[in-house]
């Protein structure tokens, strides 16, 4: 859950090279959710959303974000681009 990802973040005192989330994380924040507190702790960092939901929301929330968002089933292609791309970015 997003509360447990933030907790731990902090116990590691890490900022991560790049974020894969699940957009259903249960009680609390989305995944969606969970970047935007994330970005606000560390700064913005590469992040793709993976995701069953197809609906349009979805969509238009990880793009006002600039967030990727990887369909279930997950494309192994697409998500190889996505840390290609981030590890070009270092």
């Amino acid at each position: 859950d997003a509360d447990s990802a933030l907790q731990l973040l902090e116990d590691l005192e890490i900022r991560p090279d790049a974020l894969l989330l699940d957009q259903q994380l249960g009680q609390g924040l989305s995944g969606t959710g969970l970047y935007e507190e994330i970005s606000q702790r560390m700064g913005a960092l590469p992040c793709s959303i993976i995701s069953a939901d197809r609906s349009p929301g979805l969509r238009d929330a990880c793009d006002a974000l600039g967030l990727d968002l990887l369909l279930k089933p997950l494309d192994r292609h697409k998500l190889g681009q996505f840390l290609r791309q981030t590890a070009r970015g270092f």
